[in-house]
């Protein structure tokens, strides 16, 4: 109801943001289905994910990603290209994963764009 609003009232930009977004879930709500919702709301608008990790990706957001409200963005956390050290910082994903996501969306939009973040000296 609150994006609702928000875009009856004009705004262009919807971002999705938050700690371990792609782990949401509410009264069994996914989160790639909470992304199809919004992005099937009426309305002249653009979706923006800011950041999300790459442990929960599911078949169904990569069918999402080609969307013309969907902005071909993410910030798709790293942290590390090293498997040993994403082990030792408990990441629920691996730097294979990470690639496997990118090239995935890249095959239904080569346009999509991907920025992330690097560790520096873990431990």
């Amino acid at each position: 109801e609150n994006i609702r609003e928000v875009i009856a009232k004009g705004a262009k930009e919807i971002v999705l943001t938050g700690v371990n977004i792609s782990r949401y879930e509410s009264e069994g709500l996914k989160f790639s289905a909470l992304v199809d919702k919004i992005l099937n709301l009426d309305g002249d608008f653009r979706l923006r994910i800011s950041s999300i990790e790459p442990d929960r990706f599911d078949e169904h957001f990569f069918t999402l990603v080609g969307h013309p409200k969907l902005a071909p963005h993410l910030h798709l956390c790293l942290q590390s290209g090293s498997e040993r050290i994403l082990l030792q910082m408990r990441r629920m994903y691996s730097a294979k994963d990470f690639m496997t996501i990118v090239e995935r969306i890249r095959s239904v939009n080569p346009n999509f764009n991907f920025t992330t973040d690097i560790i520096v000296g873990f431990p």
